[in-house]
């Protein structure tokens, strides 16, 4: 997002239109002469007067990118031109690619990581503590298991006390013999009982590892490194002799699984992998579904992430969906609130009352205030006024009749109401702020969807346009460029509506409401064109209002996005 802050005021679409129909045919004359104040101009800022700011602007310009593009066209003066301008000319091999630079997240420091990718950076953490430390690979791995991945607390506590920080992370301190029963007292023993399976085994079989544990037979250690793999928790697996804390080093799940029970064994190096990713934050999964890829990002590089695989779009910190602008805090508040059965409470609250008798929920759907409980759905036969909850046989024309109470009435004047009724009416207006926004906000979301399936289908009504009006594949990039401005405006009003939803009241409400209109009015007046066929869009005029409605709705974009970074307390 650029550092220069855009000033935008206020303007309707209608405005907009006719302002820049009636400027266009003079604006076009004066790009040529002017082209060469470009560099020494801000970003465009529009004004109220948008007439005399928008010529302005076309003097400035303004319809020609950071990138020269519009630049060279203009100079060409035309949209068609085939000329023998070679400088201009894109070949087949050049294919315009999705421009993606507005994106809030720093794709250029992120980078998708293979398996091998991810086993050399734990091991060069490995390699990093045992130069450190000057201790063997396998144990400063399960020291920077015990200690989740920090070398720093570790090369404190360690030099402490290098034996109690040992021992707490399953080293072995005392190593018998590794693998080898020969130099166990069971060797001059034909069999041996088992203390897991507590058969007679050969003492041929038994396995231990340096801890010198020489109890459990081959298969049976087998099966218990196997079952171990349902869980995460086997990075951290003992031995299984009685109260033996000495972890399971990576050799022994190898020698023992590799070969025999290798969809367990890989399951153990993914639990592994996992282990270092939750702990370091310079990696993270993809939490889209059915997605495993990897990713590293240095910390603070990024805020936001689209996989390449899956094409799920999330945030780096909190690995929620996208929800830039709205902080983490919002978005899982938010969340939380659309999933959990709060909501169910708040409704009942809002459209139902209990019956004063034996107090079962009613819901009152039409009709006047007389109500009764109905026995046949388990309530007690009870009538009562809707309103004031009194007996019936108390109400007739006198008190107001079937649709008024005056007693309810006399209530509410003198601040008489009950506890459930004061209740149900701030029920009823929490659910219906929630209302509200939350129907606004699942809009805008569904808005962003269908643009991005649009842009699936933009590369190719990009060649279409350039066959169809002897364009250059540049010329088209205009359609390009308008669908990601639209993802990114539907995106981000989306989730504005979660940020005014828990705003503070101090705030200031009605700016946030009139950032938040005007984008709103823009990106539905550049989804409309965007919807427009092929031979509307190969019209000069419609290009060109195109261009600066992206323009106009990119500066309201991130006129709203500084508001709510500088303004709004999230």
């Amino acid at each position: 997002m650029s550092s220069d802050k855009v000033v935008v005021d206020s303007m309707n679409v209608d405005e907009f239109e006719d302002d820049f129909n009636a400027s266009n045919d003079n604006s076009n004359k004066k790009m040529n002469n002017n082209s060469s104040n470009t560099k020494n101009k801000d970003e465009s800022i529009i004004d109220d007067e948008f007439e005399d700011d928008y010529n302005n602007n076309n003097n400035d310009n303004d319809f020609n990118d950071d990138n020269d593009e519009f630049n060279e066209n203009d100079n060409d003066d035309g949209w068609n031109d085939n000329d023998n301008d070679q400088d201009n000319e894109i070949t087949d091999e050049q294919e315009v690619k999705i421009k993606e630079d507005d994106l809030p997240s720093s794709p250029q420091q992120v980078k998708s990581l293979t398996i091998s990718d991810l086993d050399k950076a734990i091991e060069k953490k490995v390699l990093q503590l045992k130069d450190e430390l000057n201790l063997e690979e396998h144990k400063c791995l399960m020291l920077l298991r015990k200690y989740k991945w920090n070398v720093n607390k570790i090369s404190e506590e360690y030099f402490t006390n290098s034996q109690i920080v040992l021992k707490d992370s399953g080293v072995c301190l005392s190593p018998r013999g590794n693998n080898d029963n020969k130099n166990n007292s069971s060797k001059n023993k034909k069999t041996v009982e088992c203390q897991l399976c507590l058969e007679d085994v050969n003492a041929n079989i038994l396995f231990s590892m340096e801890c010198g544990h020489n109890c459990v037979c081959k298969p049976c250690w087998v099966l218990y490194l196997c079952n171990g793999t349902q869980t995460k928790e086997c990075v951290t697996q003992t031995c299984p002799a009685f109260k033996c804390s000495v972890i399971v080093p990576p050799n022994v799940w190898k020698l023992l699984l590799e070969n025999t029970n290798n969809k367990e064994y890989v399951r153990y190096l993914r639990f592994c992998r996992e282990d270092f990713i939750e702990h370091v934050h310079e990696y993270a999964f993809c939490p889209g579904k059915n997605c495993d890829l990897v990713y590293y990002c240095q910390s603070g590089g990024a805020r936001e992430v689209e996989c390449e695989k899956c094409k799920f779009k999330f945030c780096w910190n909190c690995k929620l969906e996208s929800h830039f602008p709205a902080s983490c805090h919002i978005a899982q508040k938010w969340i939380s609130k659309n999933s959990n059965e709060s909501e169910n409470l708040q409704w009942i609250l809002a459209k139902t009352k209990r019956c004063p008798k034996c107090g079962v929920h009613i819901e009152k759907n039409q009709g006047c205030n007389h109500m009764t409980c109905r026995k046949n759905v388990g309530g007690c036969g009870h009538e009562f006024c809707w309103l004031c909850k009194g007996d019936w046989k108390d109400h007739g024309s006198t008190t107001g009749g079937y649709y008024q109470c005056n007693i309810y009435e006399k209530q509410k004047n003198e601040g008489k109401l009950s506890d459930e009724e004061k209740a149900s009416e701030d029920a009823s207006t929490e659910l219906q702020k929630y209302e509200f926004h939350w129907t606004r906000y699942d809009s805008h979301i569904k808005s962003s969807i269908h643009a991005v399936k649009q842009r699936e289908t933009t590369q190719a009504k990009m060649s279409d346009l350039s066959q169809a009006f002897g364009w250059r594949l540049n010329e088209a990039q205009f359609l390009l460029d308008a669908t990601n401005e639209v993802i990114l405006c539907w995106h981000v009003l989306a989730w504005t509506y979660p940020i005014a939803y828990y705003f503070e009241s101090s705030q200031n409400v009605e700016l946030f409401k009139q950032h938040q209109s005007y984008l709103e009015k823009f990106c539905d007046g550049l989804q409309e064109k965007l919807d427009f066929d092929i031979q509307k869009l190969g019209d000069i005029k419609v290009r060109q209002e195109m261009i600066h409605y992206t323009r106009t709705a990119e500066n309201y974009r991130k006129n709203l996005v500084d508001y709510i970074e500088g303004e709004v307390a999230i």
